[in-house]
């Protein structure tokens, strides 16, 4: 996770999207990507080359390292560039034990509602338990352990 996030932290940094449009009210044409080429900052670019539905892009530091990354690819790098640390920090975890918690209570409703019926849902609760046990995993993967970054700080404090 630490290798996706430092590489969406560092990739999302040399090219930005030009919104469509802020493209289209453009003065400049920008120009085809060429991996040759050195560019500025504040160079455009069209990319990918020869495509129909090419997408403009803006250098946003000097000499950028490489080709811009699909839409895609940047969405994932923005998602994960800020998962650096410990876990229980994480926003992914957070959202991903949001999900979960939520898909348990879904569960638990449309059991209950099932069985208020008179319907056998046995499959249904055996989800559920097992909706149960993955979001206590989530959960104790993203718990931070206290005393130890107790013990971290005070060492910290006491080398200052």
């Amino acid at each position: 996770m630490a290798y996706l996030a430092i590489v969406g932290y560092i990739c999302d940094g040399e090219w930005t999207l030009v919104e469509e449009t802020e493209a289209t009210g453009l003065s400049v044409i920008p120009t085809t990507w060429d991996p040759r080429r050195k560019y500025k900052k504040g160079d455009l670019i069209s990319y990918p080359p020869g495509s129909r539905r090419a997408s403009v892009y803006r250098a946003t530091s000097h000499s950028p390292e490489g080709r811009p990354y699909g839409r895609y690819l940047q969405g994932a790098h923005q998602l994960l560039r800020n998962e650096l640390g410990s876990p229980g920090t994480s926003e992914l975890i957070l959202k991903a034990s949001t999900a979960q918690l939520a898909y348990v209570i879904l569960n638990a409703i449309l059991w209950c509602g099932l069985q208020i019926m008179g319907y056998p849902a046995h499959g249904l609760l055996m989800a559920l338990v097992a909706n149960l046990v993955a979001t206590h995993a989530v959960l104790d993967v993203g718990s931070i352990k206290t005393k130890q970054l107790e013990q971290l700080s005070a060492e910290i404090t006491a080398s200052q």
